[in-house]
């Protein structure tokens, strides 16, 4: 310090040695951090929210993020072997169903056996699909957004055993298994 004062150049290592307190100069050891029951929690809930969060390694892998197109619990899941080409997931009638991500609507329609149904186009080769829903609140054409309410859970068409969603994502025209992309957890929406 007293080289700066009058005038003479110092490097910045010994400015900073120079203006450092003597006692705020502690060995290993000396410090001792009590443990806060409030930081665990805190710890707790992150770690929680990491590991439902919508950037999980799979989602990179294909070159997109999705989000959970509905809150509710897995009953049926991806089977092409029977030709259960996506996953069926539990939850109450007339729950909103979301876009996975940004996209354009493709196909809306109401079939025999999968009652009403809205496909979405995401770009670079993926489509997903919604079945036997209540009501659809999009049309064909429709530009849609990442989280964005498509429809509303129903129980129609004669493939339905209950209020569920039939859903599918679908890369470059082959089913992929949705679970391997995006992380649903019980009843946890992404």
């Amino acid at each position: 310090m007293r080289k700066a004062l009058i005038g003479e150049s110092i490097s910045e290592s010994e400015y900073m040695k120079s203006i450092a307190r003597k006692d705020s100069q502690l060995s290993k050891g000396q410090i001792t951090i009590p443990h806060i029951k409030e930081d665990s929690i805190l710890r707790a809930e992150i770690d929680l929210e990491d590991k439902y969060s919508i950037h999980q390694a799979g989602d990179f892998k294909l070159g997109m993020v999705f989000c959970s197109p509905l809150k509710g619990n897995i009953s049926q899941r991806f089977n092409p072997g029977i030709k259960h080409y996506g996953i069926d997931i539990v939850g109450e009638k007339s729950s909103p169903i979301l876009s996975i991500a940004d996209g354009t609507v493709i196909f809306v329609e109401w079939t025999l056996e999968t009652g009403y149904a809205i496909v979405v186009e995401h770009g670079i080769g993926f489509l997903s699909v919604y079945k036997h829903n209540e009501s659809i609140l999009k049309e064909q054409g429709d530009l849609v957004k990442f989280g964005e309410v498509i429809a509303n859970m129903g129980n129609t068409g004669e493939y339905t055993t209950g209020p569920h969603l039939h859903f599918e994502i679908w890369k470059d025209g082959v089913a992929i298994n949705p679970e391997d992309y995006i992380s649903f957890g019980q009843g946890y929406v992404l």
